[in-house]
């Protein structure tokens, strides 16, 4: 399959065009496939990290546009998100999944991506803390969310002494 680089091509774009060309009414056998190529890690195949991270995040939008919610897409991306052997750029996409996606599922699901935003704010290390700031803050007029608490974190994550050396 030449989405999840099981052909002789393992380019960028011809993947992408295919991910691009992918109907809304995937069969759940392909819906796992891309499951297991969304877990696959940076260090074990051959793309530049954005390049290889742009195809997964192709990937995650065409899952998402389909027109039954995929199952375990939200618990699939916690775990990748709080898995920390994951490259930095696709934790990130993660967290960035975890404010859009929110609004196309349901409450069990919503709970988790909300967990896992308000979590992210606590990594300060890295970029993922001022993704998480921005995602929480585009959500912020959705109940359950406190606009001041969501803006006071992000006061205190942006004061952190190492934080501004990563921007």
């Amino acid at each position: 399959m030449l989405i999840v680089g099981l052909t002789d091509d393992n380019s960028y774009l011809p993947r992408v065009q295919a991910i691009h060309a992918l109907g809304k009414n995937l069969p759940q056998d392909q819906i796992d496939a891309f499951y297991d190529f969304l877990f696959q890690k940076l260090e074990d195949q051959e793309l530049p990290d954005l390049e290889f991270n742009g195809l997964k995040n192709e990937l995650t939008w065409a899952l998402i546009w389909q027109e039954r919610v995929p199952k375990e897409l939200a618990k699939h991306l916690d775990t990748m998100f709080r898995d920390k052997s994951y490259d930095v750029t696709w934790r990130d996409y993660c967290v960035q999944f975890f404010g859009k996606y929110y609004r196309y599922v349901g409450e069990a699901d919503r709970k988790i991506l909300k967990a896992g935003l308000e979590e992210t704010l606590n990594e300060w290390q890295n970029r993922i803390a001022g993704t998480a700031g921005y995602m929480l803050w585009q959500m912020s007029d959705y109940p359950g969310f406190d606009k001041q608490a969501i803006i006071d974190k992000i006061v205190e994550v942006l004061n952190q002494p190492d934080y501004s050396k990563i921007l």
